[in-house]
Formats: C-alpha cells, sequence, structure tokens
C-alpha cells in the first residue's frame, strides 16, 4: 500500500529540492510525494532506484520547480537531470507504477543570440533508465536544452506513456543544445526480431503539445516509440524534423520502429536568423552549421553557415522555394521554411493519418551522414533485423515485407514562396539506396496493422 508523504512548503520562491531529496532518502517502494502549491527554487538533482510518484499539488494551485537565474551553466550542466529513476539493477519486466504529474518544470531562461547572458546548459528535466510502465502527465516544460524528457528503455521491452503535458522552447539558439522535447533511446546494443506493431511494446508519446524545438521528438539506439496525436509547433531548427530517427552513424545501431499517427505539426513562423551586411559577414558567428542567412548587400542571395565560427560561408543551395523571402530593409531577419516534418534515417516506421502544415516536405527518408557503403544501409529502411535485410528484400524486387517503412493518409499543405521550389508530401533524400515498393510504400497500409487502444491504458493512473 502507499505512503503519502507531504512536502511542507518552503515558502515562495525559496528552495524545495533538500526537503524533497530528504523525503526521497526516507521513502520506500510505491510511495507518492505530493508537493505543495507555489514557485520553488531546485537547487541539486535527484537520482533514485526506488519506484517512488512525484505528484505537484492535488488540492488547488500550481507546482512549479525552476533553476535559478543565478545558478552557473556549468552548475547545471554537472547535474544533468532535475529528477532520474535509474532501474539499471531492476528486473526488467517490472511494472514500476511510477506516475510524475501535475508540475511544472522549468528551466534557466535560453540564450537567444550570442553573449546575450541566456543559458546555454545542456540540461535535462525527467530521465527514465529501464523503468517500466511509468506516467508523466498534465506537466509543463520549459528551456531545457538537451531534452525535457529522457527515456532509456530495454531493448525488448518498452513501456511507459507521456501525455498531457506541454513543452516550450528549447535552447538551441546558439548552436550548443540539443533542443528535444522527448528522446527514446534502447540500449544500443540489441535490434529486436519484431517490433509488435500495434501492442503496448512502445513508448507512448500522446497529446502533447510541442512549440519550438529541434527535434520535438529524437530517437536512437534500438527504439521503439509511438507519438500520436500531438500538437506540435514552430520548429526552431530549418533543416531539423520535427520527429526524427537517427541512424546507425550516431551510435552503434539506430533507431528500431516507430508508428507516428494523428499528430499535427504545423509552422505559423519559421526559423529568425540574425543577420549581417557584407561587409560585416566575416565577423558574424552563425548560430548553426548549415543554417541560412540573407546578406543585405547581396540582394536575393541566401548565404548558409559552412561552420559555427566567423566567416564560414558559402552560397545557399537549396532552391528560393525554401526561405520566406530576401532580408528585410535594413534587414534584421530572415526566416526559413522547416524542411521535413517527419524525417527517417533508420528503422522501421508506420507513418499514417498525420497532419503537416507549411513545410516544404511532408515525410522523408535520409542517407544516414557519413554512409557511403553498398545497398542496404545497415540498421536502415528496409530491414526487419540489424544484420539482415528483410525478407524477400534482394535490392532489385518490390516486396511489402518487414523491414519496409508504410506511409498513407497523410495530409499534407506546404509553404511554397513565390510558388517556386520543389514541395511534395513524401520525399526520398537517398535514392541510391532507398526504392519505392522495395524499401518504402507510398500510400499503402501495413497488412493487418491496428494502432494501439487509444486513449492509452494508462492514461488516468
Amino acid at each position: 500500500m502507499s505512503n503519502i508523504i507531504y512536502i511542507a512548503n518552503p515558502g515562495e520562491d525559496n528552495d524545495i529540492y533538500t526537503l524533497v531529496n530528504s523525503a526521497v532518502s526516507s521513502a520506500v517502494d510505491d510511495d507518492i510525494i505530493v508537493l505543495p502549491a507555489g514557485n520553488f527554487k531546485w537547487d541539486g538533482a535527484i537520482s533514485t532506484t526506488k519506484r517512488i510518484s512525484l505528484w505537484g499539488c492535488t488540492t488547488g494551485g500550481k507546482t512549479t520547480l525552476y533553476v535559478p537565474e543565478a545558478t552557473s551553466d556549468a552548475t547545471v550542466n554537472s547535474r544533468i537531470h532535475m529528477f532520474k529513476w535509474d532501474f539499471t539493477a531492476r528486473t526488467t519486466t517490472m511494472n514500476s507504477g511510477i506516475v510524475v504529474k501535475s508540475i511544472s518544470f522549468k528551466s534557466k531562461y535560453p540564450s537567444f543570440t550570442p553573449s546575450d547572458g541566456g543559458s546555454q546548459a545542456l540540461d535535462i528535466a525527467l530521465d527514465f533508465k529501464f523503468v517500466n510502465d511509468f506516467v508523466v502527465r498534465d506537466c509543463e516544460f520549459r528551456y531545457f536544452g538537451n531534452t525535457a524528457i529522457q527515456v532509456k528503455h530495454r531493448d525488448a521491452y518498452a513501456r511507459g506513456l507521456i501525455c498531457n503535458n506541454y513543452f516550450s522552447t528549447a535552447k538551441t539558439y546558439t548552436g550548443l543544445g540539443f533542443g528535444y522535447g522527448v528522446t527514446v533511446y534502447g540500449e544500443y546494443t540489441t535490434w529486436v526480431a519484431s517490433p509488435q506493431f500495434g501492442s503496448s511494446n512502445f513508448i507512448f508519446i500522446e497529446d502533447n503539445i510541442f512549440n519550438e524545438f529541434r527535434h520535438s521528438i529524437a530517437s536512437n539506439g534500438g527504439s521503439l516509440f509511438v507519438p500520436r496525436y500531438n500538437y506540435i509547433l514552430n520548429n526552431i531548427v530549418s533543416l531539423a524534423a520535427a520527429i526524427d530517427t537517427h541512424p546507425q552513424a550516431d551510435g552503434p545501431i539506430g533507431s528500431r520502429a516507430m508508428e507516428a499517427y494523428g499528430n499535427r505539426i504545423v509552422c505559423t513562423h519559421h526559423r529568425i536568423h540574425n543577420w549581417a551586411n557584407s561587409a560585416a559577414r566575416t565577423a558574424f558567428v552563425p548560430y548553426h552549421a548549415s543554417d541560412d542567412y540573407g546578406i543585405q548587400t547581396d540582394t536575393g542571395v541566401l548565404y548558409r553557415s559552412n561552420g559555427l565560427s566567423a566567416g564560414n560561408w558559402i552560397v545557399a543551395s537549396i532552391p528560393k522555394g525554401n526561405h520566406l523571402g530576401a532580408p528585410l530593409v535594413n534587414g534584421k531577419s530572415v526566416t526559413t521554411v522547416g524542411e521535413t516534418a517527419i524525417n527517417m534515417r533508420g528503422g522501421e516506421n508506420l507513418i499514417h493519418n498525420n497532419t503537416i502544415t507549411n513545410w516544404r516536405f511532408g515525410v522523408g527518408v535520409a542517407n544516414p551522414q557519413g554512409y557511403s557503403g553498398a545497398y542496404p544501409i545497415p540498421y536502415g529502411i528496409g530491414y526487419a533485423s540489424g544484420v539482415a535485410l528483410g525478407s524477400g528484400h534482394t535490392g532489385s524486387t518490390a516486396p511489402n515485407d518487414d523491414g519496409d517503412l508504410f506511409e498513407w493518409n497523410n495530409t499534407f499543405t506546404p509553404y511554397v514562396y513565390g510558388g517556386t521550389g520543389s514541395t511534395s508530401k513524401f520525399y526520398n533524400y537517398a535514392p541510391t539506396y532507398y526504392v519505392t515498393g522495395r524499401d518504402y510504400q507510398e500510400e499503402t497500409s501495413k497488412t493487418s496493422y491496428i494502432p494501439y487502444i487509444y486513449p492509452h491504458p494508462l492514461k488516468y493512473r
């Protein structure tokens, strides 16, 4: 039977970390720690191996935990997370019963321009390592530089729910933050034989709002996850997808499997870049490598940063349809259109019934950076395992088989500047490696696939 531990109110804007840390130290499995209403400093990091839930105020009022602005980035980076559950030593299939709910988590305000005094810390709010059947719901996350929520699951056992949360404003403006909302990783060791599509054996990310991230949802290392029915708004890095599966090039193995459906992915405004005139260009440091900038005296010309040091500029090669116009008079900024809303660089993926608005491309498949070998790409599209192609894949036939990407019933409204520039609902960045009908299936559903029950049964635990 659960014990409920109520944390005393330390007073508005006082540190609550010490009180919570003490409660965690004395708590036992299945205890629930309940926080009071108010705004409280969080001046530390907690890591536990116990099945402990963390609730915000349950009697009215809002609970906010925030990292004080006076905290140095070095200190924030040394802590990494605000709260971590580490079940490395626990039984693989154990139901944790952990619920985190009704709390606002806030890190330091991000840097928007170089040397503006804002934070560039690579921090995490909540970190779950090998925790099964956890729930994070009805929370708010702002200003985390690495990711707001990090999940690492066992390779073959992924159980958890992140729902009805609000995520906003990652620290990516100076190029030093990862800028993720939710990240899902496996163990980086095993490519499971079957992802069990339509089952509960995934990390579910549903009914959340994401606003201003590099990748709102990202994955790697054998991950199994389902982003569904989320509202994803305003990516802040034009060449970064809202939902992304990372490839083997970013780790020993890439993302294993994803179902993405029912999401609304919208750009109401696009990445805004500071820019300099041509005389000042050599002194201007780009915020992100590969970002595009307008130059006032080079009318109509866009430059792409070739690195993060001063003067690293090349003429942009992306068609003008990827950009929202020329620099403003006496220019202050130029904006760029988001490239691809859902982009897959690894794994087996089912993408259907999403609504994508004001992006250049809706769904894409891409070659992992740095790979130049022969077909097939290890752990890429078209694989049923990490060591062999899915059955029937010969490199020339056209099977609808395990390992393929399936895309169907997605609604796409592109943004096209001046009626020029290429756009499409589905875009293949790597035609040398990926072939329609062999590796990916457009407007084709996977045979016998039925999505898992919605809402998720853990939602109101």
